[in-house]
């Protein structure tokens, strides 16, 4: 009877305590380069660690709790920091700009140990914090840090602007009707007058021809100027007699 009451005492002990937090990330950023190692230790683009993203002079937490083992630099590291875990990790951050710590002190899970420095990186050249986890008994041990933090919660997705309603434009005005263009006629050829020949040198004005007209019965040319040239018999007849009367006058002024 004993025995069921102590095993029910610790049974409740472990329900009621609340449950430590394992590993913590060491700072709030997205992982720049994943964890890459192949079964050669020796193979090129090997990385032992991940890189988190942060900004230069960001706090940096210890991932897990532990004893300080380490304090130093590291050519191509910046800055570095080591812990020795109670489970057997050495849990190393490196680009450290700077550091809070001294060898030999304890730390809990999520203290401060440094600052974010620039980045001596020549893969990831922006600002971040190079964390590695290895098994302190294996020299090659190390492990990707992502099987041990905790997963992040997706982050909630940033709001789109509402697009505005586009506005309706104006009904555009009727165009103005436009004036209908008279066509102008063309004017009627008039019938160009007859033009008189000159009269011939010499010949009096009454001389001249008249001008016959279309349509009326024509005359020949020969016939019209022979009338107008030779006078009526009754004409000539007293031509004559003048003439004659005129010689008889002549000639009795001569006597």
């Amino acid at each position: 009877m004993r025995r069921l009451l102590l095993a029910a005492a610790v049974l409740a002990a472990f329900i009621v305590a609340p449950a430590a937090r394992a590993w913590t990330w060491p700072v709030e950023g997205t992982v720049l380069r994943a964890f890459a190692l192949t079964a050669d230790p020796y193979a090129g683009g090997q990385h032992r660690g991940i890189d988190v993203a942060a900004p230069e002079g960001s706090p940096v937490r210890a991932a897990s709790s532990g004893t300080v083992s380490f304090v130093g630099s590291v050519p191509n590291g910046g800055k570095v920091v080591t812990i020795q875990t109670g489970s057997g990790y050495a849990v190393t951050a490196l680009q450290l700009g700077s550091t809070a710590v001294v060898r030999g002190a304890a730390i809990e899970e999520g203290a401060i140990v440094g600052a974010v420095g620039p980045s001596s990186d020549t893969v990831t050249a922006e600002p971040h914090v190079h964390l590695g986890v290895r098994v302190a008994a294996e020299p090659e041990g190390y492990v990707d840090p992502l099987s041990l933090l905790p997963p992040r919660s997706p982050a909630a997705p940033v709001p789109q602007p509402v697009p505005l309603p586009q506005p309706v434009p104006a009904p555009q005005p009727a165009p103005a009707p436009q004036p209908v263009a008279v066509q102008q006629l063309a004017p009627v050829p008039q019938p160009a007058a007859p033009q008189l020949p000159p009269p011939p040198q010499g010949q009096p004005p009454s001389a001249q021809q008249p001008v016959q007209q279309p349509g009326a019965p024509g005359r020949s040319r020969c016939q019209s100027s022979s009338r107008l040239r030779s006078p009526s018999p009754p004409r000539r007849l007293d031509r004559c007699r003048r003439l004659d009367r005129r010689r008889r006058l002549d000639r009795c002024r001569r006597r």
